[in-house]
């Protein structure tokens, strides 16, 4: 009997099935993937092994460059970044001590270290760690769990930004976060919104489902579980999209009705990127495609 990995329930539901949504992934496989039904929670089922997910962990894998998730040029982000004193919706502070759980390539770090922070990184794989060498950032090549066991230091902010999705044992990996924290630090956490309207109706064909890398897919409230249950207190929990909606709409729209994308995304395009009114009613109501959440510890003590 299958036990949902964030509440503990065996209340589950089959949720749907489907194949890969990267243009450049092999076809013909499916997965299937199974809601609990007393959280939300949804999970691969049987989940892929570990020789299968290496398949598409290569070095083409977006996460590896050392520009992903740069919505412009480094020194663009870092002017924006030094104006508002945050990126990614937290504060980041000359001399704080940053941990970055599954860093890829580093880009985050690297915005980090431009605003003085003190960086380092936990990455398992091959490729994001020589991507985070030839940019000279401090990485530790393997999981959290070796790093944990090979280190004393705690840090004042733990990110993990779209990677607990990937992992086998999310329950686990928030512990070991909490572990390494200091003790007034923050963790934040980014994820896939499961719950979100595009999901639910897009299902497999949602960007985000990314089968068969997501091993996990959250909702609001399965998040909330992971990480009360951790010992974290959760400061803030929102939905952000950032320029996604647009491309999720059309997708959408054209599966639905057979409205072609060009005229999709040239009717709601501007309405619905990040400071459009129509994104962000969408962010504001809970709907938007990410979860982002700010937790601090409940202990306020020192590291276990």
């Amino acid at each position: 009997m299958v036990k949902c990995e964030i509440c503990g329930s065996s209340d589950f539901e089959n949720w749907y099935s489907g194949g890969v949504v990267r243009g450049n992934w092999q076809k013909g496989e499916a997965w299937d993937v199974i809601r609990c039904r007393t959280c939300r929670h949804g999970v691969i089922h049987p989940a892929p092994t570990a020789e299968k997910l290496n398949e598409y962990y290569s070095a083409g894998y977006d996460p590896y460059d050392s520009d992903h998730g740069l919505a412009e040029d480094m020194a663009a982000v870092v002017r924006a970044a030094k104006a508002t004193g945050e990126y990614r919706y937290v504060r980041i502070a000359p001399g704080m001590r940053i941990l970055d759980v599954g860093c890829g390539g580093g880009s985050f770090l690297a915005v980090c270290r431009a605003l003085g922070a003190d960086i380092f990184g936990v990455e398992p794989s091959d490729d994001g760690v020589a991507t985070c060498q030839k940019a000279g950032i401090p990485v530790f090549h393997g999981n959290l769990t070796a790093f944990l066991d090979s280190t004393d230091q705690t840090f004042d902010l733990i990110t993990t930004n779209h990677v607990v999705e990937h992992h086998p044992e999310p329950t686990a990996l928030i512990h070991e976060m909490t572990t390494l924290l200091a003790p007034d630090g923050e963790i934040y956490i980014a994820v896939p919104n499961a719950d979100c309207f595009f999901s639910r109706k897009l299902k497999a064909r949602w960007h985000s489902s990314d089968l068969p890398v997501h091993l996990q897919h959250f909702s609001e409230p399965s998040l909330r579980r992971l990480v009360e249950g951790s010992g974290l207190t959760i400061k803030s929990l929102r939905t952000i999209s950032e320029n996604s909606l647009p491309n999720s709409a059309a997708q959408y729209l054209r599966a639905a009705f057979m409205i072609p994308q060009r005229l999709s995304l040239a009717l709601a395009g501007g309405a619905l990127r990040r400071d459009g009114w129509l994104g962000q009613r969408i962010d504001n109501s809970g709907q938007g495609e990410a979860l982002v959440l700010i937790a601090g510890r409940d202990d306020g003590g020192n590291r276990a």
